[in-house]
């Protein structure tokens, strides 16, 4: 499992640091030999990286195939790309429903607010996990999928880097996708089903 993470401690004459997890946690121990490919000048301090953990023969944690986030730029960049093609459709489909009569403008309004306090609450998330202070429940950033920011949190988990490869995290928020998914259909399949009902009384 891919994790991603700060450097926090960083040794340059002995080649070796600490790594802070997005997700918290105790930091990891990190060695120059454990990068791949190797850096060209020591990693800074502040610099963002992706790794897998193990332990040592004390059960410690620590860093390997750590790679610096930046020289991935080409392959990073495609999610995003498609979180926003995401984000598009979404809005299509709320137009469509609009259009249909599905949804008030006032529901579009909040609908869009929401998205928006998504996007907040995920950069507040990732700013506190980087500085070590207390985060904002994972919770909390289902419920605001859940209740239909769910385009928004795609898209912060990609643009920010956040919360995108912790495996448990993906599964509930795409369990909260698949749920406003459903209900979409609901509200565009009403009314046949409403006609079906009524002329069969």
């Amino acid at each position: 499992m891919h994790h991603q993470g700060t450097i926090v401690k960083w040794n340059g004459e002995k080649g070796f640091g600490f790594i802070r997890s997005d997700d918290g946690g105790d930091d990891a121990f990190a060695h120059i030999r454990a990068f791949a490919p190797p850096p060209r000048t020591p990693p800074a301090i502040g610099t963002r990286v992706t790794y897998k953990l193990k332990l040592d023969a004390q059960s410690r944690l620590q860093a390997v195939q750590i790679k610096i986030e930046g020289s991935q730029a080409v392959r990073k960049g495609f999610p995003v790309l498609s979180a926003l093609i995401l984000f598009a459709v979404y809005a299509g489909a709320i137009g469509f429903l609009y259009t249909q009569g599905r949804i008030s403008m006032q529901n579009i309004a909040a609908l869009g607010a929401l998205n928006l306090l998504t996007l907040v609450y995920y950069r507040w998330d990732k700013s506190r996990a980087q500085r070590g202070s207390d985060r904002v429940p994972e919770n909390t950033l289902h419920l605001l999928s859940l209740l239909g920011g769910w385009p928004a949190a795609r898209v912060a988990q990609q643009w920010f880097k956040h919360k995108n490869r912790k495996q448990q995290f993906q599964a509930v928020y795409w369990l909260t996708v698949t749920l406003n998914i459903v209900g979409m259909a609901a509200l565009l399949l009403r009314s046949p089903f409403t006609a079906l009902a009524s002329g069969g009384g």
